[in-house]
């Protein structure tokens, strides 16, 4: 279970919430308490040492992650502000009402069962960290990964809910009666709750046919990536980056003191490290004027490479563009 454990833990800095309340969860169990423990502290401590230590000495900021300025300036004003203002903490927990749609889905998805087991511990405290966030829309919506880990808890929880319902002497006495099977009923629930939201999610574009014809603004990344020599270190639009990782240094594009010798920016698509479309493009004329030059560009995305001041020689290395 520790190599689980472990493995999980390398995944991503906030899934050690998830491996702490997978160890209260089995506290439960007696023959389980003292792992429980153990993966309790070490989850929650893998978190605090990702978010504070490790990643700050990687170049990241220990303040990116804090997105609760509302409730409190760090976790002690945090804790102090919910146990001192708990009807106010449950408002955040349900605002804005995006909140309310996201816990909807994630509790329907397994029929509610989930909170019939202990194991509902498991997702709580991320999902917590999700829906009492004040400051990154992200973190609460369903538009992109962030409940990935969550949907796999809720359901590992709803499962064994779903068995606990179906020991219970009263439930199958009144399913009996009406000659209802408990888990047939919950599995066939589950898939149907599976089915209806697809139209609501990512997955519906796999049924639209103009899915697999790249539109005007794919083929002009497609053509704007190609522009990037192999080997070299790019600043990339957020949702280009992964696909040149394999061929280039990567990292994302943003307005700091050194600059990657080439640049691929996006003046269309919002985005996460910029505050709005005119500091997107403020970016990009500042690139200019700290030398570099436009190579290409297409529906919103501009390729940009640092070059020398009479525009022969191509520069291969960072950029101090802070004057």
């Amino acid at each position: 279970m520790l190599l689980v454990a472990f493995l999980l833990l390398c995944v991503k800095e906030d899934v050690g919430l998830l491996v702490a309340g997978f160890g209260l969860a089995l506290l439960f169990y007696r023959e389980w308490r003292r792992m429980g423990s153990l993966l309790a502290v070490l989850g929650a401590l893998y978190t605090a040492v990702a978010t504070q230590v490790v990643i700050p000495a990687a170049g990241g900021s220990s303040h990116r992650y804090w997105a609760y300025s509302k409730i409190g300036a760090n976790v002690p004003d945090a804790l102090q502000h919910m146990l001192l203002h708990p009807l106010e903490t449950a408002g955040v927990f349900v605002s804005p009402v995006a909140k309310v749609g996201t816990l909807l889905w994630l509790a329907v998805l397994p029929l509610l069962t989930a909170f019939a087991s202990p194991f509902a511990l498991t997702f709580l405290p991320m999902l917590a960290m999700r829906m009492l966030a004040t400051d990154l829309p992200n973190w609460w919506s369903t538009g992109f990964h962030y409940n990935s880990a969550v949907v796999m808890a809720i359901f590992a929880a709803g499962v064994d809910g779903a068995r606990r319902i179906a020991e219970s002497e009263a439930v199958t006495r009144r399913l009996r009666a009406k000659n209802l099977d408990f888990p047939r009923v919950w599995s066939w629930g589950t898939l149907a709750v599976g089915l209806v939201s697809i139209p609501f999610f990512a997955l519906a574009q796999l049924f639209t046919p103009a899915f697999y014809s790249p539109s005007p603004r794919q083929e002009a990344a497609e053509a704007a990536l190609a522009r990037v020599p192999d080997g070299a270190l790019v600043e990339v639009a957020n949702a280009l980056g992964p696909n040149i990782t394999g061929r280039a240094g990567v990292v994302i594009w943003r307005d700091m003191p050194r600059r990657a010798p080439w640049v691929i920016a996006d003046v269309v698509n919002p985005q996460p490290i910029f505050a709005s479309l005119q500091e997107q493009a403020a970016d990009v004329e500042a690139l200019r004027r700290c030398g570099y030059m436009t190579v290409f560009a297409r529906d919103g995305y501009v390729v940009m490479r640092a070059a020398s001041p009479d525009g022969e020689q191509v520069l291969t290395t960072p950029q101090d563009c802070s004057k």
